[in-house]
């Protein structure tokens, strides 16, 4: 399955998360935003505002990963500016991710 085709369902299923009200913003990042042609997961970065609601964004994420290969990173907006995640490993959100190959129309890598 073609990697931009996985994050347009995982976009499906981010909405829902989003609906419950959780709070949180979702980035790409790691193999998937360099040149190379194959990937073996995607790397997803959650930020959230509400530590109490975490439980309920992992949750969500467990049912998610049982049908796309992801790797999860969980981060606070304080974490996060903190260790300058987004900046250091240059996380992209997934909305604009998807938005830029759409504009471009580049090829997508391909999940091994």
């Amino acid at each position: 399955m073609k990697a931009t085709s996985i994050l347009r369902c995982l976009l499906r299923e981010l909405a829902g998360v989003r609906s419950q009200a959780l709070d949180c913003d979702f980035y790409i990042f790691g193999s998937i935003l360099t040149k190379c042609n194959c990937i073996s997961d995607v790397d997803i970065l959650v930020v959230y505002r509400d530590l109490e609601k975490l439980a309920l964004v992992k949750k969500a994420f467990s049912l998610i990963k049982a049908h796309f290969p992801l790797e999860i990173v969980f981060m606070t907006t304080n974490e996060e500016q903190e260790f300058r995640f987004i900046e250091t490993q240059g996380a992209q959100p997934l909305e604009d991710f998807l938005a830029a190959r759409q504009e471009m129309r580049v090829e997508p890598a391909a999940i091994v």
